[in-house]
């Protein structure tokens, strides 16, 4: 069907999760869409193998209009609808029946007659995937301690370490270490952890398996601080941007790929781990990303330091059995939290409309409680600093969720 059929014949709608149907002007978007994919190269063998499995959900930023004298009154009804956390429907005259949820809403009502609604919204499956019958942390925990057994014992056959070695891995691993930060019920078992990696790598080369683990332990163990997601996550991307300056011979090669394995088996630990911090389905998102993004940057690494058969001192390619397990790992993960974001709140932005501050806001949108604490979570995701305590002015983007 032409373009210019399917505009006259096809008229946007959203459905939302409570059945009801509506139908605003609406403005031509873009979508995007990830697919699910791993890259793996083989002795003897012209190519790569480009392995790639079902496409992660699409993306679709929704720009739309009520208008007319009962424009507040649609926007409000709409709103409400929104609330509900069942699937919506969107028919599309581009992209035709889209299922899936919003992330986020902003409402502008600056033109009078005019609402303008954005939205941040995911394509979705309609089954209850994945499988909630198995502990979601297990799984990951589980899959995490199979891929860095597998990591030890691939570097332990494969890499022949020498003297020069210990003092690059010494190195390599105090600075992960100094990374991460280590809440007051760790602070001293995992000081004691670096403590005893350090000194089990004067014993590499004649205790490699020893050396590594306790190495391997350093990067493992953050997965369980008790500090927010966020702050677990980009501790892990610091430790991994330390490990891409480490990459030099082959036996760091191989180091790099397992060590940096079980560093993003750490970023899905904690990324499951920590549920209860997410506050809105962009929290989610975004950690999600981050996991994606540093999962992808290991790979290009990977492929970059790849060195044919026929450089006999220095070939070297990734371990299939490391790669297989990896990408099953980071799927699982994104998956999964791509489905606990269904149940977390929508992220809902206006424009102040008059001046207003701090108090009356947070009693606006999140209601004020005993201890204050809805004025600190209010303060905190919408930014606001000192000078703004008192005063925050007309036109100023305020964020809450519902």
């Amino acid at each position: 069907m032409a373009w210019k059929d399917r505009l006259e014949n096809i008229q946007f709608t959203i459905t939302t999760g409570d059945g009801k149907q509506y139908t605003p002007l609406w403005k031509d978007g873009e979508k995007s869409k990830d697919f699910n994919i791993a890259k793996f190269d083989f002795i003897n063998v012209e190519g790569s193998l480009i392995e790639r499995r079902t496409p992660q959900g699409a993306k679709f930023p929704l720009v739309f209009w009520f208008q007319g004298d009962d424009n507040i009154e649609q926007s409000n009804e709409f709103e409400t609808s929104a609330n509900d956390n069942r699937l919506w429907t969107v028919e599309h005259p581009f992209y035709g029946t889209i299922k899936g949820q919003p992330t986020n809403l902003k409402r502008n009502d600056k033109n009078y007659a005019v609402t303008e609604i954005t939205v941040e919204f995911w394509e979705s499956i309609n089954e209850d995937y994945p499988n909630t019958n198995i502990s979601i942390v297990d799984e990951v925990q589980s899959k995490v301690d199979v891929l860095n057994t597998n990591y030890i014992a691939s570097y332990i056959e494969n890499a022949k370490p020498e003297t020069s070695d210990i003092n690059s891995l010494k190195e390599s691993t105090t600075l992960s270490a100094s990374k991460f930060t280590p809440d007051d019920d760790n602070f001293t078992d995992y000081t004691n952890t670096v403590s005893t990696a350090l000194k089990s790598l004067d014993s590499l080369i004649t205790d490699t398996e020893s050396s590594i683990s306790n190495v391997q332990q350093v990067v493992s163990i953050p997965s369980k601080f008790l500090n927010t997601v966020s702050k677990n996550v980009n501790s892990y991307i610091n430790a991994f941007n330390e490990l891409l300056t480490t990459i030099g011979n082959v036996n760091s090669k191989l180091f790099f790929e397992g060590q940096g394995a079980s560093i993003l088996g750490g970023m899905c630990v904690s990324s499951i781990n920590g549920a209860d911090d997410y506050i809105t389905r962009s929290d989610i998102e975004e950690i999600n990303i981050l996991i994606i993004n540093t999962y992808n940057i290991y790979l290009n690494t990977l492929d970059a330091n790849q060195v044919d058969i026929y450089n006999v001192d220095n070939t070297w390619i990734p371990n299939p059995d490391i790669q297989i397990q990896l990408l099953d790992l980071i799927t699982f993960t994104s998956n999964n939290l791509f489905s606990l974001s269904f149940n977390a709140r929508q992220e809902r932005i206006i424009e102040l409309e008059s001046d207003s501050n701090l108090i009356i806001l947070t009693h606006r949108f999140l209601g004020l409680d005993a201890n204050d604490e809805n004025i600190e979570i209010f303060r905190n995701i919408n930014q606001i600093k000192n000078d703004e305590l008192f005063k925050i002015e007309k036109g100023r983007l305020i964020k809450y969720f519902v």
